[in-house]
């Protein structure tokens, strides 16, 4: 098992995260629920009964990566993106796999923000540091610029995906 697990985002949601903690979100699905039950729920002639004998399918989940790698495929999807990491015996995680090496977790739990780092052209480090150097406008720069890995990070991250470093 990895130490840690890692999940993508925008940075324009870091400030929101710092405040709150990193949150589960509900099913963003057009069934409304997660999508190891849209059969279940298809089958059924009584959503109330499904609802009342299956209610995770319908919790709020936060889903997190085992590698950096996959976390940095889904950062930045509405703007530029980010990747926090976290320690993943602060909370409790169900495993999930797809079986095409996409590993992921998940939790219904909120992370703390003081159990995120994220990553930088310098490296990892707390989220709220980054937030506080990025207020005084000394921060380094975030792994992502202009949705693209920077250059420094570039080659770390074909190394990863198992593809070889850019000439």
């Amino acid at each position: 098992m990895p130490q840690f697990y890692y999940h993508g985002t925008s940075q324009s949601s870091l400030e929101k995260i710092a405040q709150n903690n990193l949150q589960p979100s509900e099913p963003n699905t057009v069934s409304g629920v997660w999508p190891e039950y849209k059969g279940d729920l298809e089958d059924t002639d009584d959503e109330d009964e499904f609802r009342e004998e299956h209610p995770e399918a319908f919790e709020a989940r936060l889903y997190v990566a085992h590698t950096l790698a996959i976390a940095a495929e889904y950062a930045g999807w509405s703007g530029l993106g980010a990747v926090l990491r976290m320690d993943r015996d602060k909370v409790s995680w169900e495993d999930e796999s797809a079986g095409d090496g996409m590993d992921s977790a998940y939790t219904s739990e909120s992370v703390p923000a003081s159990n995120l780092e994220i990553l930088t052209a310098s490296g990892w480090m707390a989220l709220t540091g980054f937030l506080d150097l990025q207020k005084n406008g000394t921060a380094p720069e975030c792994y992502l610029k202009e949705n693209k890995p920077l250059q420094s990070l570039r080659d770390t991250f074909r190394e990863l995906r198992g593809m070889s470093p850019s000439p």
